[in-house]
């Protein structure tokens, strides 16, 4: 993030070979090497999403798997506040999706492209008006 420090939010935890998902957020402070836990949590448990820094410093967590099979994937996206330490859903995605990819404008949009089930839409996140545009399917 801006201040240095990295942001850990969810992921899994395997115990004797069965999976854990997780909803904790944690913070790395490479000048001290130590981590702290952020004030607050996902409030539902997310992995295999991704999380981009946008220009304002506030982290665009979208997508994942939340563990449990009969609800699939995630089409949610939350941003995260370092300042007051908050989630905040921001919307949905169209899709579902998990395993993606997120990347970085010059423009300020962030494009998430690829999925599991998915790999061919693209999806465009707008940071000025924190709307998510439709799913375009590539040719």
């Amino acid at each position: 993030m801006n201040d240095g420090q990295v942001l850990i939010a969810g992921g899994s935890n395997s115990t004797r070979g069965y999976p854990t998902y997780l909803a904790t957020a944690e913070l790395y402070n490479p000048a001290s090497g130590t981590f702290s836990y952020t004030t607050r949590t996902l409030k539902a448990a997310r992995a295999y999403h991704t999380a981009t820094l946008l220009s304002s410093g506030l982290v665009l967590i979208a997508g994942g798997f939340d563990g449990n099979v009969a609800s699939d994937y995630l089409a949610s996206a939350k941003l995260y506040n370092p300042t007051t330490g908050t989630f905040t859903l921001v919307g949905s995605m169209k899709i579902a999706r998990q395993l993606h990819t997120a990347t970085l404008l010059k423009n300020g949009q962030v494009l998430i492209a690829g999925a599991t089930l998915a790999p061919s839409l693209v999806v465009c996140w707008i940071a000025r008006s924190s709307t998510i545009l439709p799913s375009r399917l590539l040719p």
